[in-house]
């Protein structure tokens, strides 16, 4: 038999941990992590009680519901893994009807820009920052290069120089609406000199700035497996070069190696995806080495490859 319950999380620092987080509902998880304001799934005190008030209204919350193993069981957790793709986690956005969810996205992202980035830092600029802010939650999981982003709002007529844009995404960090994973490398200076992975909290954030379908189904598969990782351990990194490894699990003694990737039918997705795995072996030859995908493919994986459904990883992991 499989338990399953609903939980739903906060990541909070006990430093900065407010009395509204006491207030939260059972079957809230309150994780303590690193540094910074309370944030992965809220930002501000106000989002905080936001989902204080839409968690009280689950009565079952916290109940555990049993149902025997199946196949059936299989295919709902993938839907359901679709939906959260489709989606994000935001728990008011979850919940609410599907033709609310545009209206509430747009007032996180408000929110979120004016509380937490133009009053907190009293950006000078702020026409800048809201387009930096949707040039990264449009492009979950994509290299960010600071000099490319430079060339190109100057091409577009905007004034700033590299301080400025370095200063802006580091407000952007700051406040948890983004991740930046650097290059599995030891030495510090490759570290800053490669450009870095961009995850963002929820990539729901970005559909009031740009349409949902321009936002990859693959990318958003990689950013679940990131944020799934990042919730529990921060020493994670990306491998780049020849070819690249999505997610490297420990920077400094590699365990795990991951590729995501949603579909791997065509044959040169697959040997994209394995073949970044097998060369990364090589570097790394203690690492564990897995592929996570959508849809097992009728081609099976290597020796030394564990090929495994997206579900069912970010069950078992």
């Amino acid at each position: 038999m499989r338990s399953r319950s609903t939980a739903l999380g906060v990541l909070c620092p006990p430093a900065a941990r407010h009395p509204e987080c006491a207030n939260l509902p059972d079957g809230v998880v309150v994780a303590s992590v690193g540094p910074g304001a309370c944030h992965q799934l809220a930002w501000s005190h106000d989002l905080l009680r936001s989902i204080s008030v839409v968690l009280s209204r689950i009565p079952s919350l916290s109940r555990p519901q049993h149902e025997p193993y199946s196949t059936t069981s299989d295919s709902r957790i993938a839907a359901a893994l679709n939906e959260y793709l489709a989606i994000g986690g935001l728990p008011e956005v979850v919940l609410a009807e599907p033709e609310l969810r545009p209206r509430i996205l747009k007032e996180y992202i408000d929110l979120v820009f004016y509380k937490d980035l133009v009053e907190r830092y009293k950006v000078a600029n702020p026409a800048l920052l809201r387009q930096l802010l949707k040039q990264c939650l449009s492009q979950p999981a994509s290299l960010l290069s600071p000099h490319k982003i430079f060339k190109d709002f100057r091409s577009q007529g905007y004034e700033l120089s590299k301080d400025t844009l370095y200063r802006y995404l580091h407000y952007l960090e700051e406040s948890y609406i983004v991740f930046l994973l650097p290059v599995a490398e030891r030495s510090i200076r490759k570290r800053a000199m490669n450009p870095k992975k961009l995850h963002a909290v929820d990539w729901a954030l970005g559909y009031p700035l740009v349409p949902e379908p321009f936002i990859d189904v693959g990318h958003k598969l990689e950013t679940a497996v990131y944020l799934h990782w990042r919730r529990q351990r921060e020493d994670l990194a990306y491998l780049g070069g020849e070819r690249e490894i999505d997610l490297v699990v420990n920077l400094e003694q590699p365990e795990l190696l991951v590729n995501v990737a949603a579909h791997v039918d065509r044959p040169d997705v697959y040997e994209r995806e394995i073949g970044g795995l097998e060369w990364a072996a090589a570097r790394m030859p203690r690492a564990k080495r897995m592929l996570v995908v959508q849809e097992i493919p009728a081609r099976a994986g290597p020796k030394g490859i564990e090929v495994i459904e997206a579900w069912r990883y970010l069950l078992s992991y």
